[in-house]
């Protein structure tokens, strides 16, 4: 479904209601102002008050604003939450895969690949897509193409293994952007896509 030329979650994702209690802000930068962490609010903010986009203010601002040894681990852990909530606000805009990125942290080796020259990835989906690509057989009717069981093909192909805790129901799986995002639409449904999840529990990540 389109509305105003845009799908209807990156609708939701723009435009959602943010309930009080749950409403997240950002200290700007340059005036010290409280604003509502919201692309719009945000935008706006820098734009007509101190004349800069957005993205300008990111890397201005907030990218490399950590790099002081005195500061405590708490502070840097919270600079580090800060910076992927923007990355993933920017992403959720521009398209691109920085919410993604943000969620990698393990890597995988193809099991059907012959073990001197296997496929090696960081990206599950990636993986999806090669298993699909080179090793099922077209012409086998039993075969669900493109759709290998998620969870089982992760733990056969996995190499390096980190763990992530959902942020929302501290369930322990796979740090793995294909495997959070099929968490997320089975458990929290209420959570539109990688980008919101990362805004929203960036702290917690």
């Amino acid at each position: 479904m389109s509305i105003h030329g845009m799908s209807s979650n990156e609708y939701r994702t723009r435009h959602r209601t943010i309930e009080p209690e749950s409403a997240i802000y950002h200290r700007c930068r340059i005036c010290a102002k409280r604003v509502l962490f919201d692309r719009t609010y945000l935008r706006q903010h820098t734009k007509t008050v101190h004349g800069i986009a957005l993205n300008a203010y990111y890397q201005q601002h907030v990218s490399g604003s950590s790099n002081n040894s005195r500061r405590s681990d708490a502070f840097e852990k919270k600079e580090v939450g800060t910076r992927q909530r923007f990355k993933a606000l920017l992403s959720v805009a521009s398209g691109d895969n920085c919410a993604e990125d943000v969620l990698k942290g393990c890597s995988f080796s193809c099991p059907e690949c012959p073990t001197r020259n296997p496929f090696e990835t960081d990206s599950l989906g990636q993986l999806v897509v090669h298993v699909a690509n080179v090793h099922n057989d077209p012409d086998d009717s039993d075969s669900e193409v493109g759709k290998p069981d998620l969870d089982e093909l992760a733990l056969e192909a996995v190499v390096t293994r980190k763990w992530h805790k959902c942020a929302i129901c501290k369930t322990i799986l796979l740090k793995d952007p294909e495997l959070i995002k099929e968490h997320l639409k089975s458990r929290h449904t209420e959570i539109v896509g990688l980008g919101e999840y990362v805004i929203l529990y960036g702290d917690s990540i």
